[in-house]
């Protein structure tokens, strides 16, 4: 996608409704929605426009050219110390700005770190991040096995360290070409689990070119016990290691520094993908206003956009100027979106009219039920009540029984005498 003004080229994110869905993923794309439009960082990926069709839901993101630290991964490529420290110190600004805003990204891999052409590296992904409150505790576990914290593994109450942990693993990676925790959920529950086996970089270990502050470093924050990890205290703890000592973390914000790693690929592997086939379909789908399908319920809230406009590469020129402002954007939107909302309305108002007969037959059912239980209770005391008497008056005869056969028994033994 471009912008028509300043013929900047847009990332467009598609996301599958139904397998949302089925999923059950609705409450993670809306939460990374609401972040993504709070978030405005230098090297975090921005999202400018959100907006859906009754197949897909789209994000408009910064595009950035170079593809992301998995990609170099897969080309063998190894990264020296100045490099890797560059890289860790973009990501660091990154978290610093969202824990400062009490967000927890937990997602932090390879994958979703992606280079711009000058070599700085960006942030990207909040599918599963989390907005901390002061009195919440979250126990989910979501996360990418082999970076994932282990307390979140383990779903104990987490912080910001949850990301050091995994930054430590980053860290590892580029300095040793492996990952220090491997295996499946299990597998790795145990290791977390068992503190005693806490994997560690031992000086032998350390490739040539690598300091032992880099060592110290990564060993710090891939400790299993949060409270022991380094960045507990808060992130300048990280910022203020020897390793990081008289670096210019104003001149990486600014950009002002040349990266130690300028990305060279194929941009054929990564060149812009037309976007008519996806104007044809939207064209499609607005001429059909018939239609209701498309799930609007469930997304009603994911319309955003800011406030420059955004045009779709293609030949369709009515698709184009509906999408040249954003109020146009908003209203074209919004046709199918107002007849999902009067039938929501309509919905929700006759199921809060059931819910109430419902509470009111309740209420009914629940004082005849304790009348009755009450009548029950008092009858079943009665009816104890008598058959007490008649076992005390059966008692009393067969005592009275007793005596007579007693004084019988003695009147004939004395004649006996």
């Amino acid at each position: 996608m471009k912008d028509i003004k300043y013929q900047k080229d847009f990332a467009m994110k598609e996301l599958s409704k139904l397998r949302i869905i089925i999923k059950e993923n609705i409450g993670n794309i809306i939460n990374e929605r609401n972040l993504l439009e709070k978030i405005n960082h230098p090297f975090i990926i921005k999202m400018h426009f959100s907006f859906q069709d009754n197949d897909n839901l789209y994000y408009i993101l910064d595009y950035k050219q170079c593809s992301d630290l998995r990609y170099y991964y897969s080309k063998d490529i190894k990264f020296n110390e100045e490099q890797s420290k560059f890289f860790i110190s973009c990501l660091i600004l990154s978290l610093e700005y969202l824990h400062t805003n009490n967000i927890v990204h937990r997602d932090l891999k390879p994958e979703n770190l992606i280079f711009d052409k000058n070599g700085y590296l960006y942030l990207t992904d909040f599918g599963i991040a989390r907005l901390i409150q002061k009195n919440d505790i979250d126990f989910d576990g979501g996360g990418t096995l082999g970076y994932i914290a282990p307390e979140v593994l383990l779903k104990k109450k987490y912080s910001f360290t949850a990301d050091y942990f995994a930054v430590g693993i980053i860290l590892y990676e580029l300095m040793l070409c492996t990952r220090p925790y491997y295996g499946k959920r299990k597998e790795l529950k145990k290791q977390f689990n068992d503190e005693g086996k806490q994997i560690k970089i031992n000086k032998e270990q350390i490739p040539q070119g690598w300091s032992t502050e880099a060592m110290d470093i990564i060993n710090k924050l891939i400790i299993i016990n949060p409270m022991e990890r380094l960045g507990h205290r808060g992130i300048n703890e990280i910022k203020n290691h020897s390793w990081f000592k008289y670096y210019d973390w104003k001149g990486v914000y600014l950009q002002k520094i040349k990266s130690p790693f300028i990305p060279n690929i194929d941009m054929e592997d990564l060149s812009l993908e037309d976007t008519s086939e996806y104007s044809k379909q939207c064209n499609n789908n607005n001429t059909n206003n018939s239609d209701v399908s498309g799930f609007y319920h469930y997304f009603h809230k994911f319309l955003y956009f800011d406030r420059r406009y955004v045009k779709i590469i293609g030949n369709n020129n009515k698709l184009e100027k509906e999408f040249e402002n954003p109020h146009n954007i908003y209203d074209v939107v919004n046709k199918k979106e107002k007849k999902f909302f009067e039938e929501l309305k309509k919905i929700e108002e006759k199921e809060k009219q059931i819910s109430s007969q419902k509470k009111r037959h309740m209420k009914i059912w629940s004082a005849d039920f304790a009348d009755n239980q009450k009548r029950l209770f008092v009858e079943q005391k009665n009816n104890d009540k008598n058959i007490d008497k008649k076992n005390k008056c059966h008692e009393k005869d067969n005592n009275i029984k007793l005596i007579r056969v007693n004084r019988v028994n003695n009147i004939k033994k004395n004649h006996e005498n």
